[in-house]
């Protein structure tokens, strides 16, 4: 981007790199809630999402809930 000219092939490469990695971490922490999943009751389940709503709102609401 700070150079005489724009490398297209190169941002979009850049492009799909990031896009990949953000694939592989959101693998990973599916991969994660469910195994976490797994081994909780279905009460305890419902506790952590009770616990995960209250704290998000603390933030804003941002970001997505685990249902």
């Amino acid at each position: 981007m700070s150079g005489q000219a724009v490398d297209r092939d190169a941002l979009e490469r850049l492009r799909g790199e990031v896009l990949m990695r953000m694939e592989e971490g959101s693998k990973q922490v599916v991969d994660t809630l469910v195994q976490v999943a797994e081994v909780l009751t279905p009460e305890q389940r419902a506790t952590l999402i009770a616990e995960h709503e209250k704290h998000r709102g603390r933030h804003g609401g941002r970001g997505h809930g685990w249902r």
